[in-house]
């Protein structure tokens, strides 16, 4: 297996745009039979990280989620969902969530405000 460095050089060489992002898009993981593990990221500056359209077989977790900017979870669609130990120093915007189960929301630190909406 690669180092953590080598692997950031690989993505930095090979996963950049035209504007300088670092783009990870459209893998299809459908037929691997392992768990993904993409935890301990650190991003810098005040760009953003776009985990969006994620279609998940299984369970998604996302957890321990510090948040210098604003924080938005939309249109989420899970048998049971679980968000707890977030701190975000702007805004925590959860909205469209449908949930065939349980929904349990606890620990949010939220610097400014708070939006749920139905």
């Amino acid at each position: 297996m690669k180092t953590k460095q080598e692997i950031k050089k690989w993505l930095l060489e090979n996963c950049l745009n035209d504007n300088g992002d670092l783009v990870i898009c459209d893998i299809d993981l459908s037929d691997f039979k392992g768990n993904v593990i993409l935890n301990g990221w650190k991003i810098g500056r005040t760009g953003y990280v776009d985990l969006s359209s994620w279609d998940v077989k299984g369970n998604l977790y996302q957890n321990g989620q510090k948040v210098n900017g604003n924080l938005y979870q939309d249109y989420q669609t899970a048998k049971n969902i679980y968000q707890s130990c977030q701190k975000v120093n702007g805004n925590l915007d959860q909205s469209f969530q449908r949930v065939n189960g349980n929904l349990n929301q606890s620990f949010q630190i939220v610097g400014y405000k708070l939006k749920e909406k139905n």
